[in-house]
């Protein structure tokens, strides 16, 4: 096998363009290889086909070397200028940074000082419930919202928890202590549906403890004599068990609404919970 033919040759090396015996080298390869397809190595042939493929594998090795060479040759002069470009954008960054820092700095402060306006603001308010923490809003300190709209929106805030607060009271009816009670475990979380689904279970769990009590009581009651005198007929009337069903549904309206609605259904004993995530 001749290799002379197959040597991996450089042309034309100017910069920026290089030329290899490309078309030479895969005509001659391709006639070579040829004879190796569909080729069936018998127990005889196992010493000689692995000498083929040694002298293949060299030729391979050679292609591969240099061109790992050329790479590197050619890779050289970008190397520099790629040292130099990042020793450059180093500079740039330096620069960049130095600034970055100083407006960040100067952002904090702007920031610092809004949240001191915007504390004057919700003393302003006089609404002492809670603290302005509470409601805080981080949008508040971007500088494209306005005092004027902070305070708009504290109002509404101020609107919403009187509005729950008042609910509290309605649903406790006369018992002060249990609304003061249920307020201010409002006033910590502002989430009128917790308190409200607290509510729900205590009172259930009251009735089952009263019911407990009656049938205890009933237990211990002492069993009266009757007289085995003939009586006079009483025609007792029993009362009729009403069916109890149970629905599902969805109910949109105002919050007023879904509050007066909740009254309605604890003030006429119809059991109800708050389906989570429908």
């Amino acid at each position: 096998m001749s290799y002379g033919s197959m040597e991996f040759k450089v042309i034309e090396k100017v910069p920026g363009k290089l030329v290899i015996n490309y078309e030479e080298l895969k005509a001659a390869l391709s006639v070579e290889l040829e004879k190796y397809k569909g080729l069936v190595v018998t127990e005889n042939q196992i010493t000689e086909a692995k000498s083929t493929r040694a002298k293949l594998n060299k030729v391979k090795a050679a292609i591969e070397d240099r061109r790992k060479e050329l790479k590197k040759e050619y890779l050289k002069p970008y190397e520099i200028v790629e040292k130099q470009a990042k020793e450059l954008v180093g500079m740039i960054d330096e620069a960049s940074s130095n600034i970055a820092n100083q407006i960040k700095e100067f952002e904090e402060k702007e920031k610092e000082a809004k949240k001191i306006e915007i504390a004057n603001l919700w003393v302003k308010l006089g609404y002492n419930k809670i603290t302005v923490d509470k409601i805080w809003n981080e949008k508040w300190l971007n500088k494209t919202f306005t005092l004027s709209k902070i305070k708009e929106e504290m109002q509404a805030q101020i609107d919403d928890i009187e509005g729950d607060l008042n609910a509290i009271k309605e649903l406790c009816g006369e018992d002060k202590q249990k609304c003061l009670t249920l307020q201010s475990k409002y006033l910590r979380t502002l989430d009128f549906q917790q308190v409200l689904s607290e509510y729900n279970a205590e009172t259930e769990a009251a009735k089952k403890i009263i019911a407990e009590e009656k049938a205890v009581k009933a237990e211990q009651e002492p069993i009266t004599v009757v007289s085995e005198e003939p009586q006079e007929e009483v025609e007792v009337q029993t009362e009729v068990q009403e069916a109890i069903y149970e629905i599902k549904f969805a109910v949109i309206g105002t919050e007023k609404q879904i509050k007066a609605l909740s009254q309605f259904m604890f003030d006429n004993n119809i059991k109800f919970e708050i389906l989570k995530g429908e």
